[in-house]
């Protein structure tokens, strides 16, 4: 399941003077679960004291940013750079370390001088990945922007020196070189396949339009966020996602703690789309049940009058309330911007076994791999409370329906019918 981090350098800058003593209080205000320390030239010579601080926290710090004068020297590359990033580079995986963090990411070409000199900065990546070894530590290299290629040749050409590296993907950076999606594409699968991180934030500009080069929020510039998060939950993604857009003034140094909680939430979202519903979610459920099922109703002429019991016009509030703490169910929603798009709900018996009923999505959300998403969240969570088989029950008559299940391992089992519905029950079972 993706972690959800908060990026330190969103909440802390010149600003407010970098004081990491601010994480504190912070920490239980943010929902959020870690942060990516964002590493500062400043404290090297308090590492002791940041380190000490750090871990007097509750939160871990999952991902380690390694300081970006380090990225600059590699790139710069003049007398006495190689060595001085080395050294600092060192103390970045110390401190890591020392506060238990278990990913890196490095600029591996940074500032002025950018990517000038590819050859040098994966001779580079070699030394460092070697120390961040030492100390037990996976180092990533970020999609930075640059000015002489492109990051998703850059990246290219370190998996070539070094099949096993691993990445981390910024979404500000990408669409920044109208790169966005182009790591979904068949020719760059391998490099997705190394991508182990994700950093959020969103870009509002050209490309390469260096004057808009801001971090912004998700929702603040033109990223299409569902998309790309539609291919990242289709790939399988299980790696951490941090917010890094910047949450403090840039004055007077306040931290908006609401705006950071919106974005994580968003991030949440995005992620992990299906979550499990509440009483509070019941009139929502009930709205996408009934239109979701009236589609169904007017394809085959049901009506209110000829089959009162079926979904579309037997579900209301109490029927709701009814499942959820008369039968227990599991009751599970899509949302997307907030909105519930989508439902299933599980019921698992002493048998091992869970009926999944009422899997529906509503009409205008359609044909976006939503319904795909719930039954395979549906697989999980079953597995998850124990049960080894599932069942469902359809409307025998809807053969593209019965067709769907089948395509994921369901087994038609047999039909009955009743007096009180003018279609045949179809019965299917998936060994889970």
């Amino acid at each position: 399941m993706n972690r959800i981090l908060c990026s330190t350098g969103a909440l802390l800058g010149r600003a407010n003077g970098r004081d990491y003593t601010l994480l504190a209080d912070l920490e239980d205000k943010l929902e959020c679960d870690g942060f990516e320390l964002m590493m500062y030239d400043d404290w090297y010579e308090k590492a002791d004291a940041v380190s000490a601080f750090l871990n007097g926290m509750k939160k871990p710090f999952v991902t380690f940013h390694v300081e970006k004068g380090v990225g600059d020297m590699i790139s710069r590359n003049a007398e006495g750079d190689t060595e001085k990033a080395v050294e600092l580079f060192e103390k970045n995986c110390e401190l890591a370390q020392a506060i238990g963090s278990e990913k890196l990411v490095l600029h591996l070409w940074s500032g002025y001088d950018s990517d000038k000199d590819m050859p040098h900065c994966i001779e580079m990546y070699a030394r460092c990945r070697d120390i961040a070894q030492k100390h037990k530590i996976l180092l990533t290299v970020e999609n930075v922007v640059c000015n002489q290629h492109d990051p998703i040749s850059n990246m290219r050409e370190v998996l070539k020196s070094f099949p096993d590296a691993a990445f981390t993907y910024d979404t500000k950076m990408a669409e920044f070189h109208g790169q966005l999606m182009d790591i979904a594409s068949d020719e760059n699968r391998p490099l997705w396949e190394r991508v182990v991180h994700l950093h959020i934030n969103d870009y509002k500009g050209g490309v390469m339009d260096w004057s808009n080069l801001k971090t912004l929020h998700p929702g603040d510039g033109q990223i299409d966020f569902h998309r790309f998060f539609d291919f990242v939950r289709g790939s399988g993604y299980k790696g951490d996602i941090t917010i890094e857009s910047t949450s403090f003034g840039k004055t007077d140094g306040i931290i908006d703690i609401n705006k950071m909680n919106c974005s994580l939430a968003k991030a949440r979202e995005l992620a992990r789309p299906v979550k499990e519903i509440s009483e509070e979610n019941i009139l929502e459920c009930v709205k996408v049940i009934r239109s979701s099922f009236l589609t169904v109703a007017v394809q085959f002429g049901f009506t209110q009058e000829n089959a009162p019991r079926f979904t579309a016009f037997a579900t209301d509030e109490n029927r709701i309330k009814w499942h959820m703490y008369g039968e227990h169910r599991r009751m599970f929603g899509y949302f997307k911007d907030e909105k519930m798009v989508g439902y299933y709900s599980l019921l698992p018996n002493d048998k091992q076994e869970c009926e999944l009923s009422n899997l529906c999505v509503l009409p205008e959300h359609r044909h976006q791999g939503i319904g795909e998403e719930l039954l395979l969240d549906a697989f999980v969570r079953a597995r998850e409370l124990g049960c080894t088989k599932m069942e469902i029950g359809i409307v025998e008559e809807n053969r593209v329906l019965r067709k769907w299940y089948e395509g994921y391992g369901f087994i038609h089992r047999g039909t009955e019918k009743f007096d009180f519905f003018p279609f045949t029950c179809g019965y299917m079972t998936k060994e889970l």
